[in-house]
This record gives C-alpha cells, sequence and structure tokens, in this order.
C-alpha cells in the first residue's frame, strides 16, 4: 500500500516591509512560502521549497490551473519514468522530439511545474500532476531526486474555499 501525503502550503507575511520597496505590485502579498509534505500518521515533514514571494500570485498559478493539475497526464509521447520530474527530465535529456512535441512539453510544463507559479525566482523544477500511480509532487532538492504521492485534489480544494471566502 502507498502512502498519501498531505501536501501543506504556509505563508509567513514579512512584517511592515512594504511590497512596493521588493518590487512587487502595492496589492502583493509578501513573505516566505514552505511547500511541505506531511503524513499525519507519523509527523514526518519533508519540505518541498522555501521562498520569499508574492503568495497571492502562486495561489492564482493553483486557481487557473486546477483542472489541470488535478486531470492531465503526461502527453503520450513522453516516456514514463519513476516520475513527472524524471519522465520530463528524460524527455529534455533525448533531444530527438519534433518541434510540436516540444510546444506540447513547454505548455504541460507551465500547467503543473511549480516555477511557473514563482516567475523571477530560480527554483529547482518541482512538478505537481497525475502519473500511473496518482497524484504526486516529484522533482529535486539537493541534488536528489524525490516523488511522494499526494492528495492533490484535497490541496487543491483550500484555494477554492479562499476565493469563495
Amino acid at each position: 500500500m502507498t502512502t498519501i501525503y498531505r501536501l501543506v502550503l504556509e505563508f509567513q507575511p514579512f512584517p511592515v516591509i512594504s511590497p512596493l520597496v521588493l518590487g512587487f505590485p502595492e496589492d502583493a502579498l509578501t513573505g516566505t512560502i514552505t511547500l511541505r509534505v506531511d503524513n499525519a500518521v507519523t509527523y514526518e515533514f519533508s519540505e518541498i521549497m522555501t521562498v520569499k514571494w508574492d503568495y497571492r500570485e502562486l495561489v492564482a498559478w493553483f486557481t487557473r490551473n486546477r483542472e489541470a493539475l488535478i486531470e492531465e497526464r503526461l502527453p503520450a509521447f513522453i516516456g514514463w519514468r519513476t516520475s513527472i520530474f524524471e519522465s520530463m527530465q528524460q524527455f529534455y535529456r533525448d533531444d530527438d522530439a519534433l518541434d510540436a512535441q516540444d510546444d506540447e512539453a513547454f505548455e504541460y510544463r507551465t500547467r503543473h511545474q511549480l516555477n511557473f507559479g514563482l516567475r523571477g525566482l530560480e527554483v529547482a523544477p518541482t512538478y505537481l500532476g497525475r502519473g500511473p500511480n496518482g497524484w504526486e509532487v516529484s522533482g529535486e532538492r539537493n541534488g536528489k531526486p524525490f516523488v511522494y504521492r499526494i492528495d492533490l485534489p484535497g490541496f487543491l480544494e483550500r484555494f477554492r474555499e479562499a476565493r469563495a471566502a
């Protein structure tokens, strides 16, 4: 039986620093954003990333890509490896794709690679989406690949509720 982890996004706003001073729009919600997986049974935590950025920008990306994150699978021409991250890495290493396949792979990345929700930051490629074994978050941290099975619909529901409030 595969463990399904809970994905957690935490936000700590910057105290008394205007977003304008940091180069963000006045309505930005700037602070420290941490994404981690949490196994409620064993209380193990694994940090995926910590960045200082505009929280609203990242939430907008999750909201905009919700359906694709939950439903869309890797394009058929991308061979499956152990994770979405490993599959995409191998696709780009092979370097024998047609232009149309490169375009489709890039479009997939815009909807599934967390980096696109953090435009302007340099962070290690991290993917959210649906693989053959269920929903996952996968990428590389400190030079080591990782993959966690997650409750992605449950995670994204948080942003639907926030928008409705």
